[in-house]
């Protein structure tokens, strides 16, 4: 199954996809495992992070077409090479919406805090 995976480019402006592939697995849920590769960074040494390295996935979970994402604390703490948080927000959420049709809306999490509401 490919996957797209958008990234800011360290170098230039705009996302820059890669492309992954992910088997088919009926024990996993597809939404967890495409956050969690998304949280690992991209592949191309020329792209930022969306957050910071480290940042691991609390819980993630699907309730009536709406997406919960908590994620750990590492999150707050960008560098110059990550994503700034708010960016990354908004790109995590680009990803999440390109990949994943039936999914409307977003609220990513933080130590159990949300972020940004919308």
């Amino acid at each position: 199954q490919r996957r797209v995976f958008l990234f800011e480019n360290l170098d230039k402006d705009g996302l820059y996809a890669e492309n992954r592939y992910f088997p088919k697995n009926q024990y996993l849920d597809e939404v967890e495992l495409y956050v969690s590769e998304l949280l690992l960074g991209p592949i191309g040494e020329r792209y930022k992070p969306i957050f910071s390295p480290g940042t691991k996935l609390k819980s993630c979970f699907l309730r009536d077409e709406t997406l919960y994402v908590d994620l750990t604390s590492q999150a707050l703490f960008p560098d110059k090479k990550v994503s700034e948080i708010r960016e990354g927000a908004e790109i995590f959420k680009k990803n999440i919406i390109r990949n994943f049709r039936k999914i409307d809306k977003i609220n990513i999490y933080i130590e159990g805090r949300k972020i940004f509401d919308d």
